[in-house]
């Protein structure tokens, strides 16, 4: 027989008798998906996507721009409300806090001989980032934490202290909020919630809302930290201190 028109798939055992009604199709431009059963016509329009570097939770369209993140070897760590309730009853003494070399100290008060006793130690370096400065300290009614405003890279924050959660003999800080304003005056409700005075030029109230609700960092750079420092105050008062006279009454 006469030779084919074109090679064949494969080599014959013996020659065709006649040539192949027509030649094959041109090989695809890439290779194809998966085996055809015949040859395509045509070349496939463009060469097919690459690979994704790790499986998709489920096929996608079109392969992503980049791989996805790697799953972390163990599960992150839980918010970081690592601050004791105080325990706190009927015989319990006044408590202050009050300023030492190198930080504040909680005291207890013997109001019949007017003598201190001291409680708790919060050096300036006890969160991870240092604060300066601490004042209008109160304890939090729902969940008997001591809050206080505290002042850290020359901005005010809401923090929380007591004894570490995860280490009774140690003493923890967390920072709850960034605060409108720096205050010496602050207090918390039967509610939960934290009002702190501004005493500026125009004195203001400010009110935070269910703070043993809110999540703690040891930093002040936390990414997740609640931010009112542009709060609108719930009230302002119509005067300036600077302009009232208040009486005052010795007590005997």
């Amino acid at each position: 027989a006469s030779p084919s028109s074109s090679p064949t798939e494969s080599p014959t055992e013996s020659p065709t008798e006649s040539p192949t009604e027509s030649p094959t199709a041109s090989p695809s431009s890439s290779p194809t998906e998966s085996p055809t059963e015949s040859p395509t016509e045509s070349p496939t329009e463009s060469p097919t996507a690459s690979p994704s570097s790790s499986p998709t939770e489920s096929p996608t369209e079109v392969p992503t721009e980049a791989p996805t993140a790697a799953p972390t070897h163990a599960p992150t760590e839980s918010p970081l409300n690592r601050s004791a309730s105080f325990t706190c009853n009927s015989s319990t003494p006044p408590l202050q806090v009050i300023g030492v070399a190198g930080g504040y100290e909680v005291k207890m008060l013997d109001v019949l001989n007017g003598t201190y006793t001291d409680y708790w130690t919060l050096p300036f370096s006890l969160p991870a980032s240092p604060y300066t400065k601490m004042n209008a300290v109160g304890i939090n009614p729902i969940d008997s934490i001591a809050y206080g405003i505290a002042r850290s890279g020359g901005l005010p924050y809401l923090v929380r202290f007591g004894p570490d959660v995860k280490n009774a003999s140690e003493m923890w800080m967390e920072y709850v909020l960034k605060a409108p304003s720096w205050s010496f005056a602050g207090t918390t409700d039967t509610h939960g919630n934290f009002h702190i005075l501004d005493q500026a030029e125009s004195p203001a109230l400010y009110t935070f809302e269910d703070i043993h609700q809110l999540t703690g960092y040891p930093t002040t750079g936390a990414a997740l930290l609640t931010d009112y420092s542009a709060m609108v105050p719930s009230y302002t008062y119509p005067v300036s201190y600077t302009h009232l006279t208040l009486p005052t009454k010795r007590i005997v």
